[in-house]
C-alpha cells in the first residue's frame, strides 16, 4: 500500500494512470460507444506493472523535490 497526501494530484499515482488511459482514448476513439469500449480496454492494458513502477518512481522523485524545497525554507529540519 502506498499512502499519499490528499489534494496533491502530482503525488497521486492514479492520476497519472488515468492520464495514460485518457490520452489513449483521446487519440484513438472515433466517438462511438463500441470503439470507446475497445479503446478503454486498450488504454487500461497500457497501465501494467512496469508502468506502475515507473509512475511510483516518478512520484517518489517529485516528493523528494518537495522535501528539498522545504529544507530551503526551514533549514532546522
Amino acid at each position: 500500500m502506498l499512502r499519499t497526501p490528499p489534494y496533491h494530484p502530482e503525488l497521486q499515482p492514479i492520476e497519472l494512470c488515468w492520464g495514460i488511459v485518457k490520452n489513449h482514448i483521446a487519440r484513438n476513439c472515433d466517438g462511438t460507444i463500441s470503439n470507446l469500449k475497445l479503446q478503454l480496454e486498450e488504454g487500461l492494458s497500457k497501465v501494467d506493472a512496469s508502468t506502475c513502477e515507473k509512475i511510483i518512481n516518478k512520484i517518489k522523485k517529485k516528493e523528494d523535490e518537495f522535501w528539498d524545497e522545504d529544507m530551503c525554507f526551514d533549514p532546522s529540519l
